[in-house]
């Protein structure tokens, strides 16, 4: 079996690209090529967060093919347009706003001109989503929160009173391709090289989607290596472990097995625990080697999530490196 040390990935092409990223992978053994990569697209495709719009308010409208008196779109066309805006994960779910007035002409609405009290970054600024008549106005009210995969409107139970629920998708990747080709490690060409292309709307990097992607694999394996001749062993819980024992190497043992443990162990959020895998924290041992700035500086981390990150670490006895909130 070919030595893992031996396999190298690489980024091809421009490195900057928001919403397209080549990346080469090898050697790998024969075969891996294909289960890797089928397996990265999967959960590229289904399981990378991302934020949309899952409610709407549009002001005349009674019903969500309501045709209105001061757009040139019927309701509905309107909330097609609102299916293709980009935005970035949202830290929790907020309510944005459109309220324009067409003074002397008409007035082209994009969704450059969606206000909110909330951060909200908006990738395509310059969509379209409807044209007001002259001396009319349109006011209209967005729930937006993030998610996963695809949600359809009648699953949609967090539409305020008055909000039409709309479909979601959150997913920030358009498509994902993948080819496994030939490769040559000395005088042995039955090795393979993997060639993956990310596609996405903007809103994360393909390269770190990809990222997030390999630790959601690897996290989904972590049980199967608790087998232990055909037995499946019980995940040992931190909560138990006797820090103060006066057994020093079983101390050291179950401080070191802690520090290793995924950083699902701690039972996040999935906001938190996507908020960590963006910043390179995949373990427990991470996480309380970061100060309470360095984590307070991660994006679209709120005062309720880092608040959770300490309560979870204090049950466990620990801290972040500059301590706890107050």
């Amino acid at each position: 079996m070919l030595d893992v040390n031996t396999t190298k990935i690489r980024c091809s092409g421009d490195v900057t690209d928001k919403t397209h990223g080549q990346f080469v992978c090898g050697p790998l053994d024969r075969g891996y090529g294909t289960t890797i990569g089928n397996s990265l697209k999967r959960i590229l495709l289904s399981s990378i967060q991302g934020a949309a719009v899952t409610a709407v308010k549009i002001t005349g409208a009674t019903a969500i093919d309501s045709k209105l008196s001061n757009t040139h779109e019927d309701a509905i066309d309107i909330v097609l347009n609102l299916k293709s805006l980009c935005i970035e994960p949202v830290e929790n779910e907020l309510v944005a706003h459109i309220d324009v007035k067409a003074e002397g002409e008409d007035l082209e609405v994009t969704a450059a001109d969606i206000t909110s009290d909330s951060e909200l970054k908006i990738i395509n600024p310059e969509l379209h989503l409807a044209t007001v008549k002259a001396g009319k106005k349109l006011a209209m009210d967005l729930k937006i929160m993030s998610g996963c995969g695809y949600v359809s409107a009648d699953k949609n139970t967090s539409a305020d009173k008055g909000m039409f629920p709309i479909d979601a998708l959150f997913s920030p990747i358009d498509r994902v391709d993948y080819v496994v080709k030939n490769t040559r490690v000395g005088n042995i060409t039955n090795y393979d090289s993997l060639t993956l292309d990310i596609f996405t709307n903007g809103s994360v990097m393909p390269a770190d989607a990809l990222k997030l992607a390999a630790n959601i694999m690897i996290e989904g394996l972590n049980p199967f290596l608790a087998l232990c001749e055909d037995t499946v062993v019980d995940e040992p819980n931190p909560e138990s472990y006797s820090l103060s024992s006066d057994d020093g190497d079983n101390s050291r043992e179950a401080m070191e097995e802690l520090m290793n443990a995924p950083i699902s162990e701690l039972e996040l959020s999935q906001r938190s625990t996507h908020c960590m895998q963006r910043n390179s924290i995949f373990t427990i041992g991470d996480l309380v080697a970061k100060t309470t700035e360095e984590i307070m500086g991660f994006r679209n981390l709120g005062a309720k999530s880092f608040k959770e990150i300490c309560d979870r670490l204090a049950e466990r006895g620990l801290s972040l490196k500059s301590g706890s909130i107050d």
